[in-house]
């Protein structure tokens, strides 16, 4: 079944620019947020909605007569023709209707309509079998990889050392790229584009440097083994336009 062909609630749902309009709509936003991701992946709320304000973050949401049920950011990783998506949520009681298929689709849409962007990046929580987590939270997580699978998306099986920082406090998250092309025929991230673009995210995202022991150990994992660049003149290497936590 085309993701598209999923029924959506009853009421109709209407998706556009991320632009609350209202304390509520705020409000309604910042609990699917809460509510959708660990303390370890969430930055504070207030950095998300002023990284909105930059030239480089975009946002969408999904609302219905009820108001926000969901929303979706993504961010220009620079100098690498792709794009990041840094946040998908859905509200609770609206997951399983298609509400997230109707947001990733215009997502996918939107930048394909640019005609510059070569794919779609982000990062989903490790499945593994030697991740030492309950079972329930492996099947969870191998079921949100499927829902990207079926939106056409793929492991970046190149980065199998990838891991995020702990937002909530000290150490690492081992985590799973995962691409969408959207270009035809379908282009894979692999090579020198992908090394460009974790460094990127680590760069912009958790304003970590270049040299970071977490990025050369990430870069030296790749496989074939990537390569180990400085940075480039003018590129920022310590704060991003969000704060100095990544927005996972």
């Amino acid at each position: 079944m085309d993701p598209r062909d999923i029924p959506l609630l009853p009421s109709p749902i209407m998706i556009g620019p991320f632009l609350p309009r209202s304390h509520e709509q705020i409000v309604q936003a910042r609990a699917i947020y809460e509510t959708s991701f660990p303390p370890a992946e969430r930055a504070p709320f207030a950095d998300l909605l002023a990284s909105l304000a930059g030239p480089h973050a975009y946002g969408w949401a999904a609302a219905d007569a009820d108001g926000l049920i969901g929303f979706a950011f993504a961010m220009t990783l620079e100098g690498t023709g792709v794009e990041f998506l840094t946040y998908l949520a859905v509200a609770p009681t609206r997951r399983g209707h298609g509400v997230g298929s109707a947001l990733l689709w215009t997502v996918i849409d939107a930048l394909r309509a640019r005609g510059n962007t070569a794919g779609l990046l982000w990062e989903v929580e490790s499945d593994d079998v030697d991740e030492e987590i309950p079972e329930a939270e492996r099947a969870l997580r191998r079921r949100r990889i499927a829902f990207y699978r079926r939106h056409g998306a793929t492991i970046v099986s190149d980065a199998p050392a990838y891991r995020a920082p702990n937002l909530a406090g000290a150490g690492t998250i081992p985590m799973k790229l995962m691409w969408r092309s959207l270009t035809t025929p379908p282009e894979g991230l692999a090579g020198d584009r992908l090394r460009r673009c974790i460094e990127a995210i680590y760069r912009q995202g958790y304003g970590l440097p270049d040299d970071h022991p977490l990025v050369r150990e990430t870069l030296a994992g790749l496989e074939p083994p990537g390569l180990l660049t400085a940075p480039l003149a003018g590129q920022e290497t310590s704060q991003n336009r969000f704060s100095d936590r990544f927005l996972a």
